[in-house]
């Protein structure tokens, strides 16, 4: 049974928690310009109207994530994480046949680079502001000491785990 609180965690435990998020705005798009604290990005091939869309790649915008909740704020690596929107429904932008610096090593299959010669390659991004109430269920442990040169003073936990323990539910949707 995975804990709701971290009072009293001592070690690497999982977990249940409800909280929001701490970080800055400060993580911004490279293909719309937006500011948010976290961007999951996905870009997929959009063939003829029969034809099915096809997911060609996944992935996040930002490298750690803070999680605030009453008795801790926990530092959340973005390396090992899933990130589930409820209901997303973002609106799909075609990307420019000049591939933006970011997805040019992304979509390097002749397929991605068919689809945007064509005009059939498209971008979707969900973005997680600073304040939005989410979920975390992962392994959570005490961090030893603080002022960690790469973690700020104020941080007592960090998730440790990988994709399969580490996931984040946004509560609310957010339109890109």
């Amino acid at each position: 049974m995975r804990r709701t609180t971290l009072r009293g965690l001592i070690e690497p435990t999982a977990v249940y928690l409800r909280g929001k998020v701490a970080s800055s705005d400060s993580v911004i798009s490279p293909i719309t310009g937006q500011r948010a604290a976290l961007i999951q990005w996905t870009l997929f091939s959009c063939g003829p109207a029969e034809a099915f869309d096809q997911l060609l790649a996944t992935g996040l915008f930002g490298s750690a994530l803070l999680f605030k909740i009453p008795g801790g704020l926990v530092r959340i690596p973005t390396a090992d994480l899933e990130v589930y929107f409820a209901a997303a429904n973002a609106i799909a932008q075609p990307v420019p046949p000049n591939l933006p610096a970011p997805f040019r090593q992304l979509a390097t299959t002749a397929q991605a680079h068919a689809c945007a010669a064509r005009g059939e390659l498209y971008y979707r991004e969900l973005r997680l502001m600073s304040g939005r109430p989410v979920r975390l269920r992962a392994t959570v442990s005490p961090i030893a000491g603080t002022g960690h040169y790469r973690v700020p003073a104020d941080v007592q936990f960090t998730v440790c785990g990988d994709r399969e323990t580490s996931v984040l539910s946004v509560d609310v949707p957010e339109m890109a």
